[in-house]
């Protein structure tokens, strides 16, 4: 993808870095409160739906600009998948069975 649409090093870099990890690192805030309210089970597969779509996008985008912004939507979107996740595995394993289901998890 660097090659097809000539990014450099910079644009590379934030794709990289503040595209997803930032993003990521920031709505994992806001997702560990979410998965507390809302619906486990509708955070993971609307997180789930959310990352595919971008991920497709990211795929089929022909500038930086459509590929960054993707980018933003898979680490924002992503990050109610963990917090969800183990909050999930917490409600429906016993404490001493909970840490072989995140392993596989």
């Amino acid at each position: 993808m660097n090659l097809e649409l000539h990014f450099d090093t910079t644009e590379y870099g934030l794709l990289a870095s503040f595209g997803f990890v930032t993003l990521y690192t920031v709505f994992c805030l806001f997702a560990g409160r979410a998965s507390d309210v809302f619906d486990k089970r509708v955070l993971i597969v609307g997180s789930g739906v959310v990352w595919s779509l971008a991920t497709m996008g990211q795929a089929a985008a022909g500038s930086f600009a459509v590929v960054f912004g993707c980018r933003v939507l898979q680490g924002a979107s992503q990050a109610y998948t963990s917090p969800a996740s183990i909050a999930l595995i917490a409600d429906h394993f016993p404490s001493d069975r909970r840490a072989t289901a995140n392993a596989v998890f």
